[in-house]
């Protein structure tokens, strides 16, 4: 049945692709992964290659500036009971532009939550941004979503969603995000971002977020600062604060060939004394581009947690040697 899926959908593109000229975009990223280190024995000295993501596109312009957009993905994080890869619906909406540059979308669509630090980030083949990595916010969801521009550089984005990223929803409760972005100059830009959401059983939960970023044709770098409140109403549980921070940035030493730093630091919760929990990440790597949307990299990444403190402190750290790559069609 698996089978028959996947060739209907592969016909169904190679028809798609027919009624209009390269509607079909995407990425596919792979890497070999050696374990140097870590705190687990049976993870130390373990090596793999491994297909990290299969994302495919396809767009239609239909009059009237109205544009539609599909998609499906495959990734090393979900698997059939038998062990290969499974694919999932990634995109399915529609988005009209106005006169005044303004849009609407409808569907499952691409949230604000991460897009505006992807792009100073530039490098999703090594790894997501700091809050899609941590699992603290979905790069898309079901919903609505209206963006356009207040005045001069300032731009808005607002999306009313499920809150449940690619999966069906289960509550009545909705998601309600806001990002507010302004251009400084053609090379500096910065975001404000907040969502919240109600969730079952009088709980609720609020992320605020900035960003701001510099991108040149041969330099990019970012900061990002965040905290997400979870509140435990009517329980009688402490509300738990996470916040963290990312820095990041690329530049080309030679033609065609960069250097790729990234510094996370994520408290779990800070508003817990008694057990401090912390995640340091630190990434490390060149970036060899044959062709502009082609990506090879080899990288090391750096990983600690920390958890109690004093003499209590335990420490649990990781360290892999990787290549990477990254193919944009």
């Amino acid at each position: 049945m698996k089978k028959i899926l996947l060739i209907l959908v592969i016909n169904l593109f190679q028809f798609l692709s027919a009624q209009q000229s390269n509607p079909i975009s995407g990425q596919t990223f792979f890497d070999f992964t050696y374990i140097a280190d870590h705190y687990s024995s049976l993870q130390k000295s373990k090596n793999s290659f491994e297909t990290k993501r299969i994302l495919v596109f396809y767009d239609k312009k239909f009059e009237n500036s109205v544009n539609f957009r599909f998609g499906i993905e495959g990734n090393n994080s979900d698997f059939t009971p038998s062990g290969t890869y499974s694919m999932f619906l990634k995109a399915l909406f529609v988005e009209k532009t106005f006169e005044n540059n303004s849009s609407l979308q409808m569907g499952l669509f691409p949230v604000s939550t991460n897009a505006f630090d992807e792009k100073f980030w530039g490098n999703r083949f090594l790894d997501k941004v700091v809050i899609d990595r941590l699992g603290l916010g979905a790069p898309t969801d079901f919903g609505i979503s209206y963006k356009g521009n207040l005045i001069s550089d300032l731009n808005f984005n607002l999306a009313v969603v499920n809150g449940n990223g690619i999966k069906p929803e289960n509550d009545k409760n909705k998601k309600i995000l806001l990002a507010l972005q302004y251009k400084f100059s053609d090379n500096i830009s910065m975001e404000l971002y907040n969502d919240y959401e109600n969730v079952a059983n009088d709980k609720s939960r609020m992320t605020n977020k900035i960003t701001i970023g510099y991108s040149s044709k041969i330099f990019s770098t970012g900061f990002s600062g965040f905290q997400k409140n979870f509140k435990h109403l009517g329980y009688g549980v402490t509300d738990s604060l996470a916040n963290g921070i990312s820095l990041f940035s690329w530049y080309e030493i030679f033609e065609n060939v960069r250097t790729i730093s990234r510094f996370d630091y994520y408290n779990k919760n800070s508003n817990n004394s008694v057990l401090p929990n912390t995640e340091t990440y630190v990434l490390f790597g060149l970036d060899y581009l044959p062709d502009p949307k082609i990506h090879i990299s080899p990288n090391i990444i750096f990983k600690q947690n920390d958890i109690g403190k004093d003499s209590n402190k335990k420490s649990f750290k990781e360290t892999y040697f990787r290549l990477n790559v990254g193919i944009y069609f």
